[in-house]
């Protein structure tokens, strides 16, 4: 299955294209994040509970060098951000691909489409201006809402 049929099937759109945004949304306002899966994301210790994973879904750095040329990926990326900040349902789909293989196709090539993790919150670093999303445990595509 592809990202388009993932999409379809779980009944979101994209914030514009599969090509050029990163973030989807469905008719109630819930939200499907594409992320990447890093090493070292796994939470021992939160003062969340069931946070599982806090993974990086804002970085300043790399927006700071690519934003102008991945503007609808940003600005799909901050309305997502804020929609799970005001409350909707947020969940995030992890892609493994190493660093070195990440291109155009290579997110969905590498992502498990069976299953999302759910957003448990977002996670503002106010110095360095990068966001967070602590997810939980993940869950069968069939019980996102």
């Amino acid at each position: 299955m592809n990202l388009t049929e993932f999409l379809k099937k779980i009944n979101f759109a994209p914030y514009s294209s599969v090509v050029n945004s990163w973030d989807s949304f469905n008719e109630s306002g819930s939200v499907l994040m594409q992320l990447w899966q890093e090493p070292g994301q796994r939470i021992r210790d939160h003062t969340i509970s069931g946070a599982y994973l806090r993974v990086c879904c804002w970085n300043s750095k790399s927006r700071a060098t690519r934003g102008q040329n991945q503007t609808v990926g940003y600005n799909g990326r901050r309305k997502a951000i804020e929609a799970v900040e005001a409350g909707q349902r947020g969940y995030a789909a992890l892609s493994n691909a190493p660093e070195e293989q990440r291109g155009p196709g290579v997110w969905a090539k590498n992502c498990d489409l069976e299953r999302v993790y759910p957003v448990l919150a977002i996670e503002r670093i106010a110095d360095s201006e990068d966001v967070f999303a602590i997810l939980g445990t993940p869950i069968s595509i069939d019980h996102i809402k």
